[in-house]
């Protein structure tokens, strides 16, 4: 009996050591390679029939990806039917929106711009439908199949970065299909969570292997020629009409459906853009320009509360991770940029 006893106490110490060892491992692999755990990006999108692609819904977070919760959306579960009394805001974009550089959920904008008007009015409710790589066309799709059931009383676009990219694809067509393609892809499980480090280490010795970190592009764009030349001939031959008809279409589908609509200009740091896009630095900087214009004419046109975060915005490089990318500080200075113009606006009042 004695010797099954010693048996057992070595057996748990060995599991405790064990234990403690591999949370010694996580905390260096934490300080030395940030995301080292992560789950592979492309995990996080799911094809759709709407669109190319979608968040993949009820994903657990990781870094700066997710949580989704089950409608799709980076953030906290929220009731498909509007709550009584909640004032409900949903914000359209890219990557930027979504906040892929934002290792937190708590710390992307949107959420950002929810504890600020809560401030004032506890029933405010912001969803965050962003998702990487959508252009404006993407958005108004998505608005349409999804955003409208959530009954928002206001909608942000916000992101038209990603509006420039289709612009130097050849043979270019306003709806962007000459850009998109349909993506399937095999189904795979989702990696779970495990409550201890012990299993954490024992699940990733003995997982079978994940897809490589392949850009989302790569398999949601058509391949075309990537030659700085052409690609400069392909965007002079555009102008920014097919953005500025996506959004008037967002401007009316949203005040048809009853809900108020602001718009925001790319928010970017210029120095960064030509030294991190080099050749092709010229015309994004110009396609940027132009959807910017396009916006203000737009919200001047319609009436429509506009936060001009281009020329309104400080850019301060340390608030940024790229040319287009904030990280925490930075998506902060957005969301209080953005609440600014909400109040100026009297879009939102206090109770």
């Amino acid at each position: 009996m004695k010797k099954v006893i010693l048996l057992a106490g070595g057996a748990v110490a060995a599991i405790l050591l064990g234990e403690l060892l591999a949370r010694a491992n996580e905390a260096y692999l934490d300080a030395v390679r940030p995301g080292h755990d992560a789950i592979p990006e492309i995990l996080y999108y799911v094809p759709n029939h709407h669109t190319s692609y979608t968040n993949t819904p009820s994903m657990p977070a990781t870094f700066q990806r997710g949580p989704h919760n089950t409608l799709g959306f980076r953030g906290p579960e929220i009731a498909r039917e509007k709550p009584k009394g909640t004032y409900r805001i949903v914000v359209l974009g890219g990557s930027t929106a979504y906040g892929t550089r934002n290792a937190e959920e708590p710390a992307c904008w949107p959420r950002v711009l929810e504890a600020e008007l809560r401030r004032e009015n506890p029933s405010v409710e912001v969803v965050n439908a962003g998702v990487p790589a959508y252009n404006s066309g993407d958005a108004l799709a998505l608005l349409r199949s999804r955003v409208f059931a959530l009954s928002p009383d206001l909608v942000i676009f916000y992101g038209s970065a990603n509006d420039t990219i289709p612009r130097w694809f050849p043979e270019f067509r306003s709806d962007y299909t000459h850009m998109r393609t349909t993506w399937s892809r095999e189904s795979r499980p989702i990696p779970r969570r495990r409550s201890t480090a012990i299993g954490r280490l024992l699940a990733r010795l003995t997982a079978p292997p994940m897809p490589p970190s392949t850009p989302l592009r790569l398999l949601t764009s058509r391949h075309y020629h990537e030659n700085v030349v052409l690609e400069r001939e392909d965007f002079a031959k555009t102008t920014s009409a097919a953005f500025a008809r996506n959004l008037r279409t967002i401007v009316d589908a949203v005040r048809g459906a009853g809900a108020a609509v602001l718009l925001a200009t790319q928010h970017f740091q210029p120095e960064a853009l030509d030294r991190e896009l080099r050749e092709r630095g010229a015309f994004y900087r110009q396609g940027l320009a132009e959807f910017g214009d396009a916006t203000r004419r737009l919200a001047a046109e319609k009436n429509v509360v506009l936060a001009d975060l281009e020329r309104s915005v400080p850019v301060v490089a340390s608030e940024f991770d790229d040319f287009v990318h904030h990280n925490d500080a930075g998506a902060r200075r957005i969301a209080l940029a953005m609440a600014e113009a909400i109040r100026r606006a009297g879009l939102v009042r206090g109770k």
